[in-house]
Order: structure tokens, then C-alpha cells, then sequence
């Protein structure tokens, strides 16, 4: 009995200990700064390692506010944590900055993941930096954060965020936008105009007028845009309602529910397909290889068809697509198909295919 009784007061006693060894200590600064603006003075960011959040105020002047919090298991390895940590603020004729500081300066990513990642495995501690930007709703923006969020409401002067590792959630950016993702996730209601650049990152857009979109290894979800221009590598899209389209794919999957206007893509090694091509729609220009193509098209269109086929598995509907086929070279299996659907045509569909397949359907 007095066996058992000490077994399990030194498990208790050990238990105490682990529980007291994992507690920690948190430890909170807040800093801010306040600087009158003009209305052409672009505001920055500069962060890392926490969230920016963007609010427009009614002020001729920028606040900013730094929430810092600090965690580790004594006050020493706090103290040496934060003795890494530092915050620069600086302005020029047409901008005003607040930045982040990680031990020495790091001139590249690589180089700030470096100095946290030894202040935790050396110090082993811990830290969040968050910033609350409040500034007039006429004043440019550019924001730079690393493995935190950025959020804001509406933006209508122009704006670039570049961000890694975190998401981005924005209302309407009304104006020219600049966005660069690496890793992370953005939500977008609208988009007026701009360039977008994804790198194993993914997009959510409800609205677009003007895109161009860079993108690698990225998942695009856009309900509806007017004009998009791509550049895609091993992509996933899926596209609502598109008006135009151009540009180019490599082992990318690309899927558009209803097309209104113009079309001319290079296309490799993938998929492409749009469900509902609109009977007022005026030119659809392919150039694929090793590509699987569908195509449907609405009920009353008429257009001039043009296939040249190499290696290309084709099916259409004989029965509403009268074509001539031509031989060009047996050996290769390159046909030319050409043929017109429907009468007083204005539109066209001309598509190079190389390997793959291409299916064409009429509603």
C-alpha cells in the first residue's frame, strides 16, 4: 500500500512538473505612430509574421498601430527575442512607410525565415506582429506581409499587396491593383483592373473587368469576368461568365461555364472546355497539343469552322455540322475539316490540334 502511494505521488509530482515545464509567458507592447498625409502620399506596409488589416478614417493623417506579443517559457528568452525585433518608420516626398525588422536587415525571404527560425530554436520563443493601418480612402496603398492576413474593406486608389504564406480578403479594389500571392489564399469581391501573380496559391473572385493572371501550380475560381488574359502552369481554373479570353496553358485544367466574345489560346498538355459558348459569340482561335478540347456551342449559332488535326481524336454532331474532310499527310493522320454552320455567318472557330482530342457539340 505504501508502495502504491508513492508511486503515485512521484506521478503526480512529475505531472506537476511537465505541467509547469509547457506553461509560458506572454508578454504585450503596443506602439503607434501618427503622420499628417497629402492625398498623393502612398502609404506602406512592410511586415512579417502577423496580420495587416487596412481601415479608412476620416483624417488627413495615417495611424499606425503595432500589437506585439511575445511567448516563451522565461522573461530572459523574451528579452532576447525581442532584442531582434525592431520597427522603422520613414517617409519621402510621395510615401510614408512602417516596417518590420527581423535581427539584421534580411534583403530576401529566404534570409527572414532564417533569422526567426533560429531566434526559436535558439531562444525558443515565439511572436506575432499585427498591424492596424488607418488612413483616408483617397491615399495608394502598398503592402508586404509574410506568414500573417491581410484584410480590407473597399480600396478605390490603387493598390499592390504582396503576400506569403496568408490570405487575403478585400471587398472592391476599384482602381488598378498589383497582387502577388506565394502560398496562400485570396477572396476578392471585385476587381477593376490590374495583374494578378499566384504561385501555389489560390484565388476566389466574384467580379472582373481587366485581369491578367500569372499563376503556377494555383487553383482560380472567378464567377465572372469581362476581359482575362493567362499565363498559366499547372493550374486548375473554373470561370463563371467570361466575355474574352487570351493567352496561354501548360498542363493546366481549364473549365468555363459561358463564353460571350473572343477567344485565341495556345494550349498544352491538359484540358479545356466551355459548356455554353453564346450564339453572339465572335471568334474562337486554338492552338493545342497533347490537349483534350469541348466545346459546346448555343442553340442558333452560325460560324465558319476550321479544324487542322494531328493525331487528334475529333468528334462533332454529323447531323447539324456539315463538314468536307481533308487529307494532308496519312502517315501523321493530319485532316483538315472545314465546314459552316447555320446561314449569314460572321463568326468563326479555327483550332490547330496537335495529339489530344477535340469534341465539338451543338445545343
Amino acid at each position: 500500500m505504501r508502495l502504491k502511494y508513492i508511486s503515485l505521488l512521484l506521478i503526480f509530482v512529475l505531472f506537476g512538473f511537465q505541467t509547469i515545464a509547457v506553461q509560458q509567458i506572454k508578454r504585450n507592447k503596443r506602439i503607434v505612430r501618427t503622420y499628417k498625409i497629402k492625398p498623393e502620399t502612398r502609404v506602406e506596409v512592410y511586415n512579417k509574421y502577423g496580420q495587416v488589416e487596412i481601415i479608412h478614417w476620416q483624417k488627413d493623417s495615417v495611424k499606425y498601430i503595432i500589437k506585439l506579443e511575445t511567448r516563451a517559457k522565461s522573461k530572459e528568452k523574451i528579452d532576447k527575442l525581442e532584442a531582434l525585433l525592431n520597427f522603422s518608420f520613414q517617409s519621402g516626398e510621395n510615401y510614408i512607410r512602417a516596417k518590420t525588422l527581423i535581427g539584421n536587415e534580411a534583403k530576401d525571404l529566404m534570409s527572414e525565415i532564417t533569422n526567426l527560425t533560429n531566434a526559436i530554436f535558439t531562444i525558443g520563443a515565439e511572436v506575432d506582429i499585427d498591424f492596424t493601418v488607418y488612413l483616408p480612402a483617397t491615399n495608394k496603398l502598398k503592402i508586404q506581409n509574410s506568414f500573417g492576413d491581410v484584410f480590407m474593406g473597399n480600396i478605390d486608389p490603387d493598390i499592390q499587396i504582396e503576400l506569403s504564406h496568408g490570405d487575403l480578403r478585400a471587398g472592391k479594389l476599384n482602381s488598378h491593383s498589383i497582387i502577388d500571392i506565394k502560398f496562400g489564399h485570396a477572396f476578392i469581391e471585385f476587381l477593376k483592373e490590374g495583374e494578378v501573380k499566384l504561385n501555389y496559391a489560390d484565388l476566389a473572385l466574384s467580379a472582373a473587368d481587366e485581369l491578367d493572371i500569372k499563376s503556377k501550380a494555383s487553383s482560380i475560381d472567378i464567377s465572372n469576368v469581362d476581359a482575362l488574359s493567362i499565363d498559366s502552369r499547372r493550374d486548375e481554373y473554373k470561370i463563371g461568365q467570361l466575355n474574352s479570353l487570351n493567352g496561354s496553358s501548360n498542363f493546366s485544367k481549364i473549365n468555363i461555364m459561358k463564353f460571350d466574345n473572343e477567344l485565341k489560346l495556345s494550349l498544352k498538355y491538359g484540358s479545356f472546355s466551355i459548356i455554353k459558348i453564346s450564339r453572339l459569340f465572335s471568334s474562337v482561335n486554338i492552338s493545342s497539343g497533347y490537349t483534350d478540347i469541348t466545346l459546346i456551342f448555343e442553340r442558333g449559332s452560325a460560324y465558319d469552322f476550321l479544324l487542322t488535326s494531328t493525331d487528334v481524336s475529333f468528334s462533332y454532331p454529323k447531323e447539324k455540322l456539315s463538314l468536307t474532310k481533308k487529307e494532308i499527310d496519312r502517315d501523321k493522320r493530319k485532316y483538315n475539316y472545314k465546314g459552316t454552320v447555320g446561314q449569314n455567318t460572321k463568326s468563326n472557330v479555327i483550332i490547330l490540334s496537335e495529339k489530344g482530342s477535340v469534341k465539338v457539340f451543338q445545343e
